[in-house]
């Protein structure tokens, strides 16, 4: 666990920094100027977003609800046989 913390903190962000710089300098500039170029929609987005967040709530809720529905079955099935 201790290696992947590390890549997650140090590992991982200074590889995107060094992929960042190696990029040529024309090449980024181009890039930027097509970026600004290109605006987005972001009202679409944040419904997508809103969406998706709320289908992940309902589906944890459906997981938890069920689960203390186990915990409780088995601690009535405990009782009942002691």
């Amino acid at each position: 666990p201790v290696l992947g913390y590390l890549d997650d903190l140090v590992i991982l962000p200074a590889l995107i920094t060094l992929s960042i710089k190696l990029i040529p300098s024309p090449i980024m500039f181009n890039a930027r100027q097509r970026a600004e170029k290109e605006r987005v929609d972001l009202h679409k987005n944040w419904l997508f977003g809103a969406i998706f967040i709320l289908i992940w709530i309902i589906i944890i809720y459906l997981i938890i609800s069920s689960v203390l529905k186990i915990f409780s079955r088995q601690i009535s099935f405990i009782d009942i046989i002691l």
